[in-house]
């Protein structure tokens, strides 16, 4: 079995199942809510793994006010707004998929890190501005 790896806007992590019998871009209309979504390569890559994963965020965020998505911002280490899918990625046929097992175990232990550090240097800057 494989997944997508979904993260809301309201710091809600999902794990949804990726079904290989159905569409790719029916399911990311199904996880994003909506009709319109854009790729995301996330340059430079987040982490080494980055050719392999593709982060897909609905295209139309800022028209409609959709806020700013947290985790997704810490994990690309850049503001991302609304509902962001993580999937995976194979570079020589262009395809995209379900996260494996590891895959997915791998992006959710990326994503703690990197809001774990978000935060600490949110403090730190906090910290900073109160002395």
């Amino acid at each position: 079995m494989t997944h997508l790896l979904k993260i809301t806007a309201d710091r809600h992590v999902e794990t949804l199942a990726w079904s290989d019998d159905e569409d790719s871009l029916s399911q990311l209309y199904r996880a994003l809510s909506t009709p319109t979504i854009a790729v995301d390569m996330a340059e430079p890559a987040p982490h080494g793994r980055g050719d392999h994963i593709t982060v897909w965020a609905d295209e139309d965020g800022y028209r409609h006010n959709a806020p700013l998505n947290l985790y997704a911002s810490a994990y690309l280490n850049r503001p991302v707004l609304g509902t962001v899918v993580i999937t995976a990625f194979n570079p020589r046929t262009g395809d995209t998929h379900g996260l494996t097992d590891e895959q997915l175990r791998e992006e959710e232990d990326y994503l703690i890190r990197a809001v774990t550090m978000f935060i600490a240097r949110a403090g730190a800057r906090h910290d900073l501005a109160d002395a």
